[in-house]
């Protein structure tokens, strides 16, 4: 039996540089070249995983003239106040209500230069 193809750091920025919508480990163990691979083994990685800002820096910094452009950052929860089964949606803090609720999380990164 061939061994399982397990998650690691290149695949998964690869996944998330190249993925128009669909960000969860089932779609990366759908879409993942040797279509061996769990979705299991995503969570898994991910839950040892200890990034910090300086590692996306790392990768960024190469493809970015820091002298000439800006890097916004702006996060947002997603209420969903309703929803019951979505993997997603967790408690946490909305700056807007100014109270913790049921939602989604979302962080975006945008680069632009100013040339």
């Amino acid at each position: 039996m061939a061994q399982k193809q397990k998650c690691n750091l290149n695949l998964y920025r690869d996944f998330l540089i190249a993925n128009q919508n669909r960000y969860s480990g089932s779609e990366l163990s759908r879409v993942e070249p040797s279509g061996n691979m769990a979705h299991d083994s995503v969570t898994r990685w991910l839950m040892k995983a200890d990034f910090r800002p300086q590692d996306l820096w790392r990768y960024a910094k190469s493809l970015t003239r820091v002298e000439s452009g800006y890097l916004v950052l702006d996060d947002t929860v997603i209420s969903k106040p309703f929803a019951k089964n979505i993997d997603l949606a967790r408690h946490q803090y909305s700056g807007r209500e100014h109270r913790k609720i049921n939602g989604i999380g979302i962080v975006n990164l945008l680069w632009t230069d100013s040339t």
